[in-house]
């Protein structure tokens, strides 16, 4: 059953009180031989039955049509959650309320009943006939980064029968999703340092290949693949020959958000800073995916298994779609990890670039004289009084 009967006014107590009382008339009525005091009696008992069956068939053909749906906004934007509740009973449904909670992250002025504990309870009024069904269009605003969805949902209304309210309590998931993208905060310096290429169009010795840039010609290896074959040159030649492409670097650009903050005895702190961390990761991102960069992105902070949290390389709109959801998902309250631990995934990576997002280490030295003389750089945002801006790291550290 979708809807679970959290309260029904006071009906066991109520038809109780009906039965006992039409109990009393009727000894009374046998013994003082009163017959007019039966048809008291049968109405009593009639009331009571139906109060009873009234009770017992409240939700019973109620449905929410509420179909999957993802709303994906950026902050001070606003869409509407369609729901939809049909009543497929000949029981109506009059000065009802249609109860439900969200996080701070979004919000509806005209709805809002009170917030506490981060949360907000919204009261929509409505009136439902038998045979019929409501449309609720309900506008939300987004405020900040990260994911709502409606939870708690119930429905109340008075009694037909008797004093007190109903509640009935919806037992599934509203499949209802909004998630807030993080704001877009300008690091200058990315397009001049993103456009410096570092030599990588072209290659001395690469396991990367420009498909696009043929080299040249030559015999075939036992290790060839099939496809590289150039028939037209074997035949020529009468031996095999494959085809030859310019070697290429593997350019990619691997981003660290250092959420944590070291405490001068070494504990870990979540940075007040984190969310501007996230607008300039989320800026940077969308403009090197623009540029047709590959982009993967690590947190310092732990999952399940204890590793960072890690977006795997990817690149192209689609890719975006999942920096920027992925972004908005990060939830401050995971464990935190210092910066070392992804420095030291990253040294077992091919990964080119590297840019660093928060809070300097002093590890950072270490594994930037140690990448420098594998053709790896680091890059870190510098957080100015004009803004922020993107610097080569140098071997003394940024």
């Amino acid at each position: 059953m979708d809807w679970e009967k959290i309260k029904t006014g006071n009906t066991e107590n109520v038809t109780g009180i009906l039965f006992t009382i039409a109990a009393a008339l009727l000894i009374i009525s046998m013994v003082a031989n009163k017959p007019l005091t039966l048809m008291v009696v049968g109405f009593i008992v009639a009331y009571a039955i139906c109060i009873w069956q009234y009770s017992k068939q409240l939700g019973n053909k109620l449905k929410l049509i509420n179909s999957s749906q993802t709303l994906r906004l950026f902050p001070g934007e606003k869409a509407e959650v369609r729901l939809i509740i049909k009543n497929e009973s000949p029981i109506p449904y009059f000065n009802g309320q249609l109860i439900f909670y969200t996080n701070e992250k979004v919000v509806n002025q005209e709805f809002l009943y009170n917030t506490r504990s981060e949360e907000n309870k919204y009261l929509i009024p409505f009136i439902l006939r038998g045979n019929r069904q409501k449309i609720f269009c309900i506008p939300f605003e987004a405020k900040q980064r990260g994911i709502a969805n409606l939870h708690g949902l119930q429905l109340a209304f008075p009694h037909m029968l008797q004093f007190g309210k109903v509640y009935l309590k919806y037992n599934k998931r509203v499949k209802t999703d909004i998630i807030i993208y993080p704001e877009i905060e300008p690091v200058y310096g990315i397009k001049e340092i993103s456009s410096y290429r570092f030599g990588e169009q072209q290659a001395t010795f690469s396991p990367f290949e420009n498909l696009l840039n043929p080299r040249g010609i030559r015999d075939y290896l036992c290790s060839d693949p099939f496809h590289r074959i150039h028939w037209k040159a074997s035949a020529k030649k009468q031996q095999l020959q494959v085809k030859e492409f310019e070697p290429v670097r593997n350019i990619s650009w691997s981003i660290v958000i250092n959420t944590a903050r070291i405490s001068p005895v070494g504990n870990l702190y979540i940075n007040e800073r984190m969310e501007q961390f996230i607008s300039q990761a989320a800026f940077i991102s969308l403009n090197l995916i623009e540029q047709g960069f590959p982009v993967e992105i690590y947190f310092t902070s732990a999952i399940s298994n204890q590793l960072p949290r890690h977006l795997p390389m990817g690149e192209g709109r689609k890719h975006l779609k999942k920096v920027m959801e992925f972004l908005a998902r990060f939830n401050e309250q995971a464990r935190l990890l210092p910066v070392k631990s992804v420095f030291h995934l990253l040294d077992h990576q091919e990964s080119s670039l590297i840019i660093l997002i928060g809070e300097d280490s002093a590890d950072m030295n270490y594994f930037q004289a140690k990448w420098r003389k594998q053709d790896k750089h680091m890059f870190y945002v510098h957080q100015g009084e004009n803004g922020a801006y993107l610097t080569r790291v140098k071997k003394e550290g940024p």
